[in-house]
């Protein structure tokens, strides 16, 4: 297979809800040059691009569709499987992006702001064709759609070995949820049971610091809507960084950030450390930043309409306070960072087993770092979301570590110390991937599909978070907004329902 076509498919898969938003949110008078720059930036990135060819053969590239086709059932996309709490969103905001107009505007004047471009392909061809009972189907075959392009990229870098390491990785964060569970003065037998019944990652989240990152199984399990985006353009930025080790193009670089920022701008932020890392690389033109205007515009526009949130925010030592906290936060940050990086640094002095990418791991390390310091939102979101791309290089770098150290056969105490903190990474996704196999894979499941939500609105969510906080106004723009003034299309009718027959009585959940 060509690595260009590879490249093209990659790109056509990112940027096709670019031009579905732009189309049907914004005025022809903005999309059009936006569309315009997005042609001109493609022939840009592909102009230049290496045809060299890798080796796939057909049996291996059938079981990678297989695989990608088992990933996206058992994680519950379409609601062929048990889905995890964060569905009651993702339903919401497909059944709202198939029954109502575009823009989506509700009865007290806001209008649905989010970072759309996962729901928007599905949505858009189930208006076409089959309503609310046919979305599930599309959103199936599209999440599909990208493991397959995923899986055929880490297959490229890295094999089987690479695709199997990267489903199974995390970060080692496992030990804080055996900690949780073995602290309870109860028996041995009860304690295992509870770690196997109990989701210990939601009392780590409601820690005052927020202290996990998800790992890969859980990723696409809550939040395909940022994990698939953010692994293909992560995938995208190292591509284009091992390619170019000497020169990059930043136009290449930047248009991909902007990409990303209509996927999700938090992922776009976790893309930026290495951008800056990458910098003195760099070859900057001044005409190349204003040919993406175009493109980025209308997602600055879009999101500075939100009804302004009061989400907390801050460094971590206004969140923590007692001894119990400040020893989880340093536990984490241990298990976290400092393991990774020493043990990855000593292993390099030594055998060189990284080379000119050991920068790079270092540079991921250092980003999980600083994402721990700093926090955002009521389930740390910020470093949730843009800790996607710094564990993908992570996940990388430490399977060519290990990888290398399997050939050499050198198993000093920075290799065994590397190899103990994979094994307690790979806990908690196997336990991820065997709960899939049961009833009920997560603690709290969705009770409704898509078709169930009708005729309810984004408002609904505050259903799930009542006294906590506005849940909804995480989704809305102000009508006010500059945006919703001047840049939205003028339809006579923002209310209306699209109705196929029979489809809104049917189901897409088997319960």
């Amino acid at each position: 297979m060509s690595h260009y076509r590879l490249q093209i498919c990659v790109l056509g898969y990112l940027t096709l809800p670019l031009l579905i938003f732009w189309w049907g949110w914004f005025g022809w008078w903005i999309a059009l040059p936006a569309t315009v720059a997005l042609i001109w930036w493609l022939w840009v990135v592909n102009v230049r691009t290496s045809a060299h060819h890798f080796s796939l053969p057909i049996s291996h590239c059938a079981g990678l569709v297989l695989l990608a086709f088992g990933w996206a059932y058992l994680a519950g996309v379409g609601g062929f499987r048990p889905q995890h709490f964060d569905y009651f969103k993702h339903n919401l905001i497909f059944n709202n992006l198939v029954r109502l107009a575009w823009p989506v505007q509700y009865a007290d004047g806001t209008y649905l702001c989010y970072y759309n471009a996962y729901y928007l392909p599905p949505a858009l061809l189930a208006k076409w064709v089959g309503g609310l009972g046919m979305v599930h189907w599309y959103t199936f075959g599209w999440a599909w759609l990208g493991l397959n392009l995923l899986f055929v990229q880490l297959y490229r870098l890295g094999g089987w070995g690479l695709v199997a390491f990267f489903m199974f990785f995390n970060s080692p964060e496992s030990i804080l949820l055996v900690y949780e569970a073995f602290k309870s003065p109860e028996t041995l037998a009860y304690t295992l049971s509870d770690l196997w019944t109990n989701d210990h990652t939601i009392e780590l989240i409601f820690t005052p610091g927020g202290l996990t990152y998800p790992s890969h199984a859980e990723s696409i399990g809550a939040v395909p809507q940022h994990a698939i985006a953010g692994w293909l353009v992560s995938l995208f930025f190292l591509d284009q960084i091992m390619a170019n080790k000497h020169q990059i193009q930043a136009v290449k670089l930047i248009g991909i950030g902007v990409v990303c920022a209509y996927w999700s701008p938090l992922v776009a932020v976790g893309l930026l450390p290495f951008f800056l890392y990458k910098m003195p690389n760099i070859n900057y033109q001044m005409w190349h930043g204003i040919g993406l205007l175009p493109m980025a515009l209308p997602a600055a526009v879009y999101y500075a309409g939100h009804v302004p949130l009061h989400d907390p925010h801050g460094w971590i030592g206004q969140f923590i306070s007692t001894p119990h906290q400040y020893l989880l936060l340093a536990t984490f940050l241990v298990l976290e960072s400092v393991v990774w990086g020493v043990s990855i640094w000593l292993i390099e002095k030594k055998y060189r087993a990284l080379k000119t990418d050991f920068g790079l791991v270092l540079c991921a390390v250092g980003v999980l770092f600083a994402l721990s310091l700093y926090r955002y939102g009521h389930f740390n979101d910020l470093a949730r979301r843009a800790s996607l791309p710094a564990t993908l290089v992570l996940c990388w770098g430490v399977f060519k570590v290990l990888a290398f150290l399997l050939q050499s056969k050198n198993w000093t105490i920075p290799a065994k110390t590397l190899v103990l903190v994979v094994c307690l990474s790979v806990l908690l996704p196997i336990k991820h991937h065997l709960k899939w196999l049961t009833p009920h894979p997560y603690m709290s499941i969705v009770d409704k599909s898509v078709v169930d939500f009708a005729p309810q609105t984004i408002h609904y969510l505050g259903q799930y978070h009542q006294g906590e906080f506005d849940a909804a106004a995480q989704y809305l723009g102000d009508k006010k907004s500059w945006y919703w003034q001047y840049a939205a299309p003028r339809t006579n009718d923002k209310d209306t329902v699209i109705q196929k027959n029979k489809s809104l009585n049917r189901s897409i959940t088997p319960h």
